[in-house]
């Protein structure tokens, strides 16, 4: 068998580093999703229980174990297979729901200005001089609804989470006849809303402070 030989290049994985400048950059990156994943996890339990609290009114208590619906059943299913035990608790699916079946399911039921207060005060442009907060529609001009606003945060919050935690690079950005963008983003009704690294800190912030309202 032949030894492991403990490079930078094979430690990291030559394919890993190619979407870095340098090694450096690399850990920089690691450095950067370290200072960010507290905000992430505050996100992501707060969505969590938030949506479990609706739901619960909505399909009962025990909406998970009762639920006769393709995607929450599948869900269940898949933790069923992975934990082999034979009576989890609602709390115990719950946690390990994934988060993007959790937002699939506020979106499915209609709670995004149930998790997200003062969406009027929203303003795109804070995380990136490329945002607007209206698109076009038959050449009009139309305001982002409370609805757009939401859908964008979550699909933002969801990228930005999977994106950290899979250790992916945060930093990039991309540039366009000399101007720059975002590399997280998402796009609605042809429009593009995204988040550049600098600001992706002040961005968490103010989702928990001003739009979940719990910090």
């Amino acid at each position: 068998m032949q030894k492991f030989i403990k490079t930078i290049d094979n430690i990291i994985s030559k394919e890993r580093l190619s979407s870095y400048s340098s090694a450096d950059e690399h850990c920089k990156n690691l450095r950067t999703i370290a200072i960010l994943t507290p905000n992430i996890a505050m996100v992501e339990i707060s969505i969590r229980n938030i949506v479990d609290f609706y739901l619960k009114q909505i399909y009962g208590t025990e909406w998970i174990k009762n639920s006769s619906q393709e995607q929450i059943l599948a869900e269940k299913d898949s933790i069923d297979k992975r934990f082999k035990i034979a009576d989890l608790s609602h709390n115990q699916y719950l946690s390990n729901f994934s988060f993007g079946k959790i937002i699939y399911l506020a979106k499915e039921n209609h709670l995004q200005t149930y998790i997200f207060e003062n969406l009027n005060e929203l303003d795109f442009k804070e995380f990136s001089d490329s945002n607007r907060n209206f698109f076009f529609f038959n050449n009009r001009k139309n305001d982002f609804s409370d609805i757009d606003k939401a859908d964008i945060l979550l699909s933002l919050l969801l990228t930005i989470r999977n994106r950290c935690y899979h250790w992916e690079n945060i930093l990039k950005i991309r540039s366009v006849n000399n101007q720059i963008y975002p590399r997280i983003t998402h796009r609605l009704n042809d429009t593009n809303i995204g988040i550049m690294p600098k600001e992706l800190k002040k961005f968490l912030s103010i989702v928990l402070d001003k739009f979940i309202g719990i910090i």
